[in-house]
């Protein structure tokens, strides 16, 4: 089985997305990352996990100019992923939230395959929301207040025996 996941930028998506590398890992599942140039990914990549570094940025909060360039880079950013996708032949595709998750799972949908999300805070992010309308699922790690859906699996880990 091969799954890619998209995400990162700042710790709060990558260390959860580390730790389902490592239990896709422990269950010979092959994982594609999709990550941004500039995060934290290339310094916390786990062993035998393919990276693939994407040229994306944020969109809220810049300028009008910045903001073109964003939907400029999402566009080229989708265009490079249909081959790579296609490729890769993923039987999900899973996005961690952060600016590479949204052209990630454009493309899924685009391409028909299987969309999961994961949503770390409490809140959803600008990429998981507007990604939330195409998945089949969405794994919480806080309940979101005011939004309820067949989609959702909540999960908490505990490490109590």
């Amino acid at each position: 089985m091969k799954i890619i996941i998209a995400g990162g930028g700042t710790g709060g998506h990558i260390f959860p997305m580390i730790e389902f590398i490592n239990e896709c890992a422990a269950r010979k599942i092959e994982v594609l990352w999709l990550g941004t140039n500039r995060g934290l990914e290339r310094k916390h990549k786990p062993d035998g996990c393919t990276l693939i570094e994407m040229n994306i940025s944020g969109f809220r909060g810049k300028n009008l100019f910045k903001k073109f360039i964003s939907i400029v880079s999402l566009f080229f950013s989708i265009i490079k992923l249909i081959p790579k996708i296609l490729f890769y032949r993923p039987t999900a595709v899973v996005c961690f939230g952060g600016y590479v998750s949204l052209p990630a799972g454009i493309t899924s949908i685009l391409l028909g395959k299987s969309l999961y999300l994961h949503e770390q805070n409490a809140v959803f992010g600008t990429s998981n929301k507007i990604l939330k309308l195409f998945s089949k699922k969405i794994f919480l790690g806080f309940p979101i207040n005011g939004y309820n859906s067949h989609k959702i699996v909540s999960y908490r880990k505990s490490d109590k025996k």
